[in-house]
C-alpha cells in the first residue's frame, strides 16, 4: 500500500503535465544588459542568462558586421529605459520550448504587473512576432494593430515619412539645385531637359526642375544656340529673376 501511493502522485503529475503542458516558471532577477528591444542578459541566482522574449520582434541595431534596421536605436532606448539594472520576472509559456537554438531561455518579462512584452508592442518600439505558438499571440496581434491605427512609435515614424517622402525628395532636389548654381563659378543659365525654355539659375521656377532634368548653360548665348528661349518670368536675367519669387508658374 505504501508503494502504490507515491506511483499514484507521479502518475498523476505526468498527466497534469500532459495537459497543461510545461510547467511555467517565476523566476526573479536582475538585468545585466539589454542587447535591443527582444533580448536582454540576466542574472538568476549564481549564472548568467541570455533572455528572448516571446512573441516580439523588435529592430535590429547596428552591430559591427551588421547595419541596423529602421527604428533600431530608438527601440534600445526604450528598453533600456524600462529595464535596465531592473529588477523583474521571468514567465515560461505553456506552447513554447524553454530556450531556442541559440540556448537562450525563451520568456515574458514583467516588471512588476506590467508585462514588458506587451508594451513594447503597445507603445509601437517592436512587432508582435507570430512565426512560432505562443498563448498571448492574439492579445500582442491586437495591440500592433492598435499601435498601428493611432500611429505611436515606429508606426509614426513610418506614417510620416510615407507622407514626407515626396517633399523630402523635393527638398532634397532644391538643396543640390541650390548648391549647384549659388557660387558665381557655376553655370549661369539652367533649363529641363523637357522644355524649350531656359532660366537664369536664381530664377524661382528653376525649383520646380527634376534633378535629373536640369542642363546648365555657361552663357546666355549658349543657351539661345540650343534652340531654347527665355522664360517668360526672369527672362534669362538676374533681375528678372528676383521678380520670379512671386511667380507660380512652372516651366513648360
Amino acid at each position: 500500500m505504501k508503494q502504490i501511493i507515491p506511483v499514484t502522485v507521479f502518475c498523476f503529475s505526468i498527466i497534469l503535465l500532459s495537459i497543461n503542458g510545461l510547467p511555467k516558471t517565476h523566476d526573479t532577477c536582475l538585468v545585466l544588459y539589454i542587447f535591443d528591444g527582444d533580448t536582454i542578459q540576466v542574472q538568476i541566482d549564481d549564472a548568467k542568462e541570455t533572455v528572448r522574449l516571446i512573441g516580439i520582434d523588435a529592430p535590429e541595431i547596428k552591430h559591427e558586421n551588421k547595419s541596423g534596421q529602421f527604428f533600431g536605436e530608438e527601440s534600445l532606448k526604450y528598453a533600456k529605459t524600462l529595464l535596465q539594472a531592473k529588477t523583474i520576472r521571468l514567465e515560461r509559456d505553456s506552447l513554447c520550448a524553454d530556450r531556442d537554438i541559440y540556448g537562450r531561455l525563451l520568456r515574458y518579462v514583467y516588471i512588476g504587473d506590467i508585462l514588458f512584452n506587451a508594451k513594447i508592442i503597445e507603445d509601437g518600439y517592436a512587432y508582435a512576432y507570430c512565426t512560432f505558438p505562443f498563448e498571448k499571440k492574439a492579445k500582442f496581434l491586437e495591440l500592433e494593430k492598435e499601435a498601428r491605427r493611432i500611429n505611436r512609435g515606429l508606426w509614426a515614424a513610418v506614417t510620416e515619412g510615407i507622407n514626407q517622402k515626396n517633399q523630402n525628395q523635393v527638398n532634397s532636389q532644391n538643396s543640390s539645385i541650390t548648391s549647384t548654381t549659388d557660387s558665381s563659378c557655376k553655370p549661369e543659365f539652367v533649363a529641363s531637359k523637357k522644355s524649350r525654355v531656359f532660366h537664369h539659375r536664381d530664377c524661382e521656377l528653376v525649383k520646380s526642375i527634376s534633378q535629373r532634368n536640369l542642363l546648365f548653360f555657361n552663357s546666355y548665348e549658349e543657351a539661345t544656340h540650343s534652340g531654347r528661349r527665355p522664360c517668360k518670368v526672369c527672362r534669362g536675367t538676374k533681375e528678372g529673376a528676383i521678380a520670379s519669387k512671386n511667380a507660380t508658374k512652372t516651366p513648360k
